[in-house]
């Protein structure tokens, strides 16, 4: 008995880790349950925390509040116009002028 209180224990510190880690709390510790909470400890401990890239390159839409990449000039979901993101305001105040600088060849 004691041991099985103990390996619910276990499996509920697991699933605590993997939450800290920002994974699924209940799915991993369901996963210690029927597995082994040394195993699945290991496979958090080894995947880690998932990549904040994607999260890193979105905002939220001013009007509906649905997260859209950060160059988008329009939310695919509500339709609003958004002011220019920084990127494309950098882009648009970039210079060309023809003269040594321009390694490709072609008078611009």
């Amino acid at each position: 008995m004691i041991y099985l209180i103990l390996w619910v224990v276990l499996c509920i510190l697991v699933g605590a880790y993997a939450s800290s880690k920002n994974r699924s709390f209940i799915g991993f510790m369901l996963l210690a349950l029927i597995l082994s909470p040394l195993i699945v400890f290991i496979i958090v401990a080894l995947i880690g925390a998932p990549d904040s890239q994607k999260a890193n390159n979105l905002r939220k839409c001013p009007a509906c509040a649905e997260s859209i990449q950060k160059d988008a000039s329009f939310c695919r979901f509500c339709g609003n116009k958004l002011e220019e993101s920084p990127k494309a305001v950098e882009k648009s105040n970039t210079t060309y002028s023809s003269g040594s600088n321009n390694k490709s060849g072609l008078d611009i």
